[in-house]
């Protein structure tokens, strides 16, 4: 796979990074969404190089199911709060 900018850094072997002020500028306006889908990310990455043991690789997967299914929050539902 060729990409037209040379990545610096490629975050968990999925997410190609051309700068290092990219990486800032990701780090200074995650929004929740963001931060779960590189939590998950990164707990899918380290499932891949056997980071975990049987149990914890359950755990983990289930884990991530559980935030995955949960409903996605609007900004609807945020004003009724």
């Amino acid at each position: 796979m060729e990409h037209n900018q040379s990545s610096i850094i490629n975050l968990f072997d999925t997410i190609p990074i051309s700068s290092q002020e990219e990486l800032d500028l990701i780090c200074e306006n995650l929004s929740e969404a963001q931060s779960l889908f590189f939590i998950i990310q990164a707990l899918e990455f380290c499932y891949h190089k056997g980071v975990f043991s049987l149990t914890e690789a359950e755990l983990v997967s289930k884990s991530i199911r559980t935030l995955n299914s949960r409903p996605k929050k609007t900004n609807e539902s945020k004003k009724d709060k």
